[in-house]
Order: C-alpha cells, then structure tokens, then sequence
C-alpha cells in the first residue's frame, strides 16, 4: 500500500514538474534578422521590429533572435549557423548563387513586397524613367550597398555615393552633394516618419526593383513548424487587410 501512495505521489510530482515546465523551452530556434539603423533595430518599434515581435509571440516553438550586419547575417545563415533568416529575399538566384537549391530550404510567403524608387526634392522633376536619371548624382544607404541582390539587378549601382544610413542619404540631397536618393519605399518612409520630412517626393509608378520578404529556414530543428505557423499567421494578416494597417507592408 505504502509502495502504491508513493509510486503516485511521484508521478504526481512529475505531472507537476512537466507543468511548470514553459512550454516552449525546448524548442527553441535561433533566427538571424539584419541589423539596419532606422530600419531594424531590436527594440525599437518600427514596422519590421513590431511585424517580427508579433510573429515571435504567437510561435509554437521558442525563437531566440541575433541581429548581425547585412553580409554577416547571410553567411551566418548560410554556414547553418542559424535556423532561419528575417526579411530573406524571395530572389531564387540568391540561394543559388550561395549553393542551395530551393527544395533544400523551407520559405513562408512573402509579408512584405518591396518597391524602389528615385527620390528627388520637391521643387525638382521626379524621376521618371531610367533616362531622368543620367548625369545625376545618385545616393543609397548602407544596406543598398551591401545587398548582393540589388548590386546584380541596377546596372548603376557601382555608380551610387553610399551613405550608413537613410538619414545620411537624404542629407546628401540636402547638402547638394546628390540630386536623387535611391530607396525602398518603406525604408524612405520610415525616415520621412522619423524626422518629419517632407521635402522630398518620388514618381511611384516608376520601379527600379521589386523584391518580396519572408521567412527562410532550414528543415528540421523545428524550422519547418515555425515555417508552417508563420505561413498561417501572414495568410491571416494578408486576408484581414492587417499586414497594411498594422505594419504598412504591402503583401502581394
């Protein structure tokens, strides 16, 4: 009998013991995500940190995020070093070219679709087409310069003054040391948000790149479950209209 009470207050106990047990602890996957001033920065709201913040909260396995430099944060990924990449590009030649084919990897849809534009000062002629801007100085941030995508898609980047951040790069119009900014719409807003710009404006119909954002993991290690409940989560947002009111992204 003694024997009896005991073997169930011990399974009792493990019963207690597995509950208080987070339910995640054991699941945890390390995510590498970009680290762009005034784009993406840990902590401080913006559309990208608030966007992964949510998805993060929601997930049923533990993430754990490093913020790494733009190149870094690649290689990292791709020397497995990570299980998934932040804001990864849809670019298949990307992940070719870094010597995976896609069936080796697992992708969620793409949350955000890029659009890049030419931002001159109001004032002066927005940019049109290619033509309008030859003969221009042209200026980007740190991450333009760095991305191997957008390097290989603009026949002219080589020719862009590279400034560290966005702000840096308005502020080369502003000096008169450049006539156009080249960016990412919602990178060029962020700043025109931040500092309370409005001196700046961009023909939005004319596109120099498109490029969408999602999720890249790699199988197993729980990749493919964060990679299946992200898929759902950003269906979600897209059917309910909130991945543009909430986050300001244009989803497909």
């Amino acid at each position: 009998m003694i024997k009896r009470v005991l073997a169930g207050m011990m399974a009792l106990a493990g019963l207690m013991a597995l509950a208080v047990v987070p339910a995640r602890a054991d699941h945890a996957i390390r995510i590498g995500g970009p680290a762009i001033k005034g784009v993406f920065e840990k902590d401080k709201p913006s559309p990208y940190w608030d966007f992964y913040k949510d998805i993060a909260a929601g997930s049923p396995v533990g993430v754990d995020l490093h913020m790494l430099p733009v190149k870094r944060f690649t290689r990292a990924f791709f020397q497995h070093e990570y299980d998934c990449m932040y804001m990864a590009s849809e670019d298949e030649k990307f992940y070719r070219d870094n010597g995976k084919e896609l069936s080796e990897l697992r992708f969620t849809p793409v949350f955000n679709r890029l659009s890049m534009h030419a931002y001159t000062a109001k004032g002066v002629e927005k940019v049109h087409s290619m033509d309008d801007l030859k003969g221009k100085t042209l200026a980007g941030d740190e991450g333009l310069h760095v991305s191997s995508i957008a390097q290989r898609r603009l026949s002219f980047a080589k020719s862009i003054l590279y400034a560290n951040t966005m702000d840096d790069a308005f502020a080369l119009i502003a000096s008169g040391r450049a006539q156009v900014v080249i960016s990412y719409s919602i990178d060029a807003q962020q700043y025109f948000d931040r500092a309370g710009e409005k001196a700046y404006h961009a023909d939005k119909k004319f596109v120099l790149m498109s490029l969408g954002e999602q999720f890249t993991c790699w199988p197993g290690n729980h990749g493919d479950e964060f990679v299946a409940y992200a898929t759902k989560r950003i269906n979600e947002l897209k059917a309910s209209g909130e991945i543009k009111s909430r986050y300001g992204f244009s989803a497909d």
